[in-house]
This record gives structure tokens, sequence and C-alpha cells, in this order.
């Protein structure tokens, strides 16, 4: 019952999506109105921000510890007082697909891609390196400007995809699922690989990530033939 109401959750640590969308869905009609009725220009001030103190500032401090000094800066603009990190990602997807950036030249969009994707995955190996112990999540810049890039690379270049299209479908209807799933999965990989490899590091991430993905997919194409796991469950939209 606690759970029910998201009172003093135990739970699978994936389940932190829960409450975090719920509010972001409950809120989206509001910013759409607001949007409607204010423009791009306000709400791009409110991302700025957000944007500011729940990303960049946080990013600069994460590379002061990681170099081993004491500086530290401290916005005083809360995002907590607007409104979540979350939003960027959906403002930067509304803006993207009401071709914000169709002016923009597709060398720009695939440098920006590429460099933001390979400077995230850079950052986090360094941050390894200098034992800070930190991971990579939304609320790193790098994450934000390669997603918004990828989006509009789709967006731009979907007619490619176009003999993909079936698996491509199957795999976004089931993707509720594989996020459900996939860190049960893990944590029973997991267990098994300890007992049986000393397999550590690259090696086993991609074994992890790969088998994750695939046992997803293959538990749910047999088990949403229960068309009450497949609409309850799942949540899959026909």
């Amino acid at each position: 019952v606690e759970n029910a109401l998201f009172i003093n959750q135990t739970t699978m640590a994936n389940m932190w999506y829960m409450p975090m969308i719920l509010c972001v869905y409950l809120m989206i009609p509001v910013m759409a109105i607001g949007i409607r009725k204010l423009g791009d220009r306000y709400f791009l001030i409110l991302c700025s921000i957000v944007l500011i103190g729940e990303m960049i500032v946080p990013n600069i401090n994460t590379t002061f510890a990681g170099l081993g000094m004491a500086n530290k800066i401290v916005f005083e603009l809360n995002a907590a007082d607007l409104f979540s990190i979350y939003f960027l990602y959906v403002f930067a997807g509304y803006w993207i697909s009401e071709g914000k950036l169709a002016r923009v030249r597709d060398w720009v969009i695939h440098t920006g891609f590429i460099v933001s994707f390979l400077g995230t995955v850079l950052y986090q190996y360094w941050t390894y390196a200098a034992a800070i112990n930190y991971q990579v999540r939304y609320a790193d810049i790098g994450v934000l400007i390669a997603g918004s890039c990828l989006f509009e690379l789709l967006r731009r270049h979907a007619g490619m995809l176009e003999k993909a299209k079936k698996p491509l479908t199957y795999i976004s209807k089931i993707s509720f699922g594989i996020f459900f799933l996939h860190i049960c999965i893990l944590a029973g990989m997991n267990m098994v690989l300890d007992k049986v490899t000393t397999l550590w590091g690259f090696p086993r991430f991609f074994l992890l990530e790969a088998g994750s993905f695939v046992l997803s997919v293959v538990i749910i194409y047999i088990t949403a033939r229960i068309r009450i796991a497949a609409e309850y469950l799942y949540m899959i939209k026909e």
C-alpha cells in the first residue's frame, strides 16, 4: 500500500522513474498552455536558468572535484523553484519537432552529436580514473546535447530507416516493458557472472548491456501474447 502511495518505497532501483514521470506528465498540459500563451522566449529563459543551475554548474563542480580542487560554484537560483531538469528534454524535443534546428547544417548536427557523445563517454571514464565515484546521468549537459542532436538526425534522416520500420516500431512499443525488466535481468546476470567468471570492465559491461536487452525483448515477446500482460504490465498500445 505504501509503495502504491509513493510512501516509504521499497522497490527496484529503476522504479525511481515512476514518481518522476507521473509529475512530468501531469505538468505537460500546463506547460503546453503556457508556451502557447507566452511564447518560446519566456520558456527559453526558464530553461536557461535550469540548464545553468542543474547541469552546467554541477558539471563544473564535479570537474573541480575530479581535479582535486576545493573550488565550488553555488548557484542561488534553484531549479526546484521552477521545474525539474527533465523538462529540458521535453522542451528540447518539442522545439526540435517544431523544426527549430531545421536551418542548421547537417555537418554541424553530426559534429555536435559526435563531440558531445564522445566527450560524455571520456568524461565518465575520466571521473572513474579520478576516483570521485561520479556517474553520468540525465543532469549532464553532454547527455542533453547528444540526445538533442540524435533526435534531430533521426527527424532528418528517418527515410533511411524505412526498411527497419517494423522492428524499430516494435521496440518502441515494448520500450516501457524493456525499461522495467532490464534491471531485474541485470541483477540476475550479475549474480551468475560473479559465480562463473572473473570477466570485468568493458567486456562485462557489453555482455550485461546486450544480454539484458535481448532477454527483455524475448520475455516480452513471449508473455505479451497474454492480453492482460500486454495491456497492463507492458502498456503496449495496438
